[in-house]
C-alpha cells in the first residue's frame, strides 16, 4: 500500500512540472469597454436620453382635445344606440298599446253594427213569418165575416118578414114612403102588392080616396108580404122587403168599413211612430258608441 502512494504522488509530481503558468490580472473598470456584456456575460440595454424624454413628454392641448372629441363621439355613438334602442322599445310598446286600443274599438264597433244588422235580420224574419201567420187568419176572418153578413142578413130579413106577418099595417108605412120617393106626386101611380097586402090596402082607403089620389091597386102573387111596387109614368120606385134590407144592410157594411178604415189608418200611424222611434234609438245608440272616450 505505500509503494502505491509513492507511485501517484510521483506521477502528481510529473503532471504538475510540465504545466505552463499564466499570469491573470485585474480588469481595469475605470474606462468604458466596447464589449456589450456585464460581469455576468449579458448584453446591456442602454437607454437612450432623447427616447426617455420622448417617453415621458406629457400629452399637449390638441392631444387632450383629441382624446375629448373621440371620448364624446364614442359616447354619442353608444348614446345614439341606447336611444335608437329604447325608442323602439318605445314606439313598439306604444304601438302595441295603440293597436289593442283601436283593435278594441273597431272590434267593439264591428260587433255593435253586426248585433244591429242580426237584430235586423231577426225582426224582418219575424215580421216575415207573423204575416205569413196572418195571412191564413185574414182569409178566416173574411170567409167568417161573410158568413156573418150572411147570417145576419137572413136573419134581419126573417125578423122583418115576422114583423110584417104580424103586424100587416106596416105595409100602409111602406106604401107612403114609395109614394113619396117619386118626383112628381100628382100623376096616376100603379101600386103593386101581394094580395094579402092589397086586400090590407083597399080596407084602409076607400075607393074614394083611391080615385082622389089616382092609386091604382095591383094584386101580384110573385112578390111577397110586405114587398111593394110603386110604378109611374115617368119612375119606379122598389120597396120590395128585399131591396129595403139590401139598402139597410149596405149602409151598414158601409160604416162598418169605414170604421175598419179609420182603424187601419190609426194602426199604421202607430206602427209608423214605433218604427220611427226605433230608428231614432238606433241612431242615438250608434251616436254613443262612436264618440270617443276623453283621454
Amino acid at each position: 500500500m505505500s509503494s502505491s502512494n509513492s507511485e501517484s504522488e510521483a506521477s502528481n509530481q510529473i503532471a504538475a512540472g510540465n504545466m505552463e503558468f499564466q499570469q491573470w490580472q485585474l480588469p481595469d473598470v475605470t474606462q468604458a469597454s466596447g464589449i456589450d456584456a456585464n460581469l455576468f456575460g449579458r448584453k446591456t440595454s442602454l437607454i437612450d436620453d432623447a427616447e426617455q424624454e420622448e417617453i415621458f413628454t406629457p400629452p399637449t392641448l390638441a392631444d387632450i382635445e383629441q382624446l375629448q372629441n373621440e371620448a364624446a363621439a364614442e359616447a354619442r355613438e353608444q348614446g345614439f344606440e341606447q336611444g335608437l334602442a329604447e325608442g323602439l322599445e318605445k314606439g313598439r310598446l306604444d304601438g302595441l298599446a295603440q293597436g289593442h286600443d283601436e283593435g278594441f274599438d273597431q272590434g267593439k264597433q264591428q260587433g255593435l253594427e253586426q248585433g244591429l244588422a242580426d237584430s235586423a235580420d231577426l225582426i224582418a224574419r219575424l215580421e216575415k213569418i207573423v204575416i205569413q201567420i196572418e195571412q191564413p187568419l185574414s182569409v178566416i176572418d173574411t170567409q167568417v165575416e161573410a158568413c156573418l153578413l150572411a147570417l145576419s142578413t137572413n136573419l134581419a130579413k126573417a125578423i122583418v118578414g115576422t114583423e110584417i106577418k104580424t103586424h100587416p099595417e106596416h105595409i100602409l108605412s111602406v106604401l107612403r114612403q114609395g109614394i113619396e120617393a117619386l118626383p112628381v106626386k100628382k100623376q096616376e101611380v100603379v101600386i103593386r102588392l101581394h094580395p094579402d097586402d092589397a086586400s090590407l090596402v083597399e080596407q084602409a082607403y076607400s075607393a074614394t080616396q083611391l080615385e082622389r089620389n089616382k092609386w091604382i091597386i095591383e094584386a101580384d102573387p110573385s112578390l111577397q108580404i110586405g114587398d111593394c111596387f110603386v110604378a109611374s109614368q115617368r119612375s119606379d120606385v122598389d120597396m120590395r122587403l128585399a131591396s129595403r134590407s139590401e139598402v139597410v144592410l149596405t149602409a151598414l157594411l158601409e160604416q162598418q168599413h169605414q170604421l175598419e178604415k179609420q182603424l187601419q189608418t190609426a194602426l199604421t200611424a202607430e206602427i209608423d211612430k214605433a218604427a220611427q222611434h226605433k230608428s231614432q234609438k238606433r241612431l242615438e245608440t250608434s251616436d254613443e258608441q262612436s264618440v270617443p272616450e276623453p283621454a
